[in-house]
């Protein structure tokens, strides 16, 4: 199946290895009988919620879908929903004080939960827009969050990622969120390599938006205050132009009126033969 007609440029060029069709989901009945499917799945979408303080539980915004007959909107609901939980149980753990009987309690309820998940775990290959190897939901959409549903640092799939939505808007792809106590650096702010690693994925997504795919050769981030814990953050980036091979981008983080950081991006379009050696050749 040939998918070139359905998927931005930008990502058949740099990202092949997410845009092949190679896998669908997994999926067992609901009744537990041996009758399985493979399904295709789209993140669907929605806000990442409150931004209000650590612990703060994630709700699905007006852009969300209800919970239909659809399995794979089911999937997708219930899999954004426990990553959200994930998240904040991560972040109870990080802050945690409980007496030591509490804590075993805790990890008891996480070993169940691992017994559940553990034996559905696919084997890969993996990549920021779709754990299977295949699409996330490039039809048709420049929405950054759908375009990386399982990103590290914006992914609704990702029970890692801070709960930060992109946005498009125009050639700007603007940002909002919070970072919770697990992304702590300095006392009651944010460590410097996590604020570097999202601007780094805000100026790709820049780049994706603009149907420009290319890897990230130099960032460079300027300082200039710290980024404070549960606050609300917004960030914007732009693209700078191009040389060649070469595509430029830059961006902002805020808080509030408060600059807290610059970012510069140099970005290196890569060819059929470095692609060959990751292993991304188109299938």
């Amino acid at each position: 199946m040939h998918l070139r007609g359905h998927v931005p440029d930008a990502l058949m060029r740099c990202w092949p290895v997410m845009c092949r069709p190679r896998f669908g989901l997994y999926l067992s009945e609901s009744s537990g009988s041996d009758c399985k499917r493979w399904l295709r799945r789209s993140l669907i979408s929605g806000r990442a919620g409150s931004l209000a303080g650590p612990f703060a539980e994630e709700k699905p915004g007006e852009g969300s879908m209800a919970i239909s007959g659809n399995e794979e909107e089911i999937w997708a609901e219930e899999q954004r929903a426990l990553c959200g939980a994930t998240r904040r149980v991560i972040e109870a753990t990080r802050l945690s004080t409980a007496p030591t009987h509490r804590l075993a309690e805790a990890r008891g309820y996480l070993d169940q939960a691992l017994e559940a998940l553990a034996p559905h775990v696919h084997p890969g290959p993996y990549a920021q827009a779709d754990l299977l190897g295949g699409l996330g939901k490039f039809e048709d959409t420049r929405d950054p969050m759908e375009l990386f549903p399982y990103s590290p640092w914006v992914g609704r799939g990702n029970p890692i990622a801070p709960p930060i939505e992109f946005t498009v808007d125009g050639n700007l792809v603007r940002g909002l969120g919070r970072f919770g106590a697990q992304y702590c650096g300095p006392p009651n702010h944010v460590h410097g390599g996590v604020v570097a690693a999202v601007m780094d994925e805000l100026l790709g997504a820049v780049n994706v938006v603009n149907n420009v795919g290319a890897m990230t050769g130099t960032l460079t981030v300027r300082y200039r205050r710290p980024t404070p814990l549960f606050e609300e953050i917004r960030m914007e980036g732009r693209t700078a132009g191009s040389d060649g091979r070469k595509v430029f981008a830059q961006g902002e983080m805020w808080h509030g009126e408060n600059l807290l950081a610059e970012a510069e991006g140099i970005f290196i379009q890569v060819g059929d033969d470095f692609r060959g050696r990751m292993g991304w050749a188109e299938g």
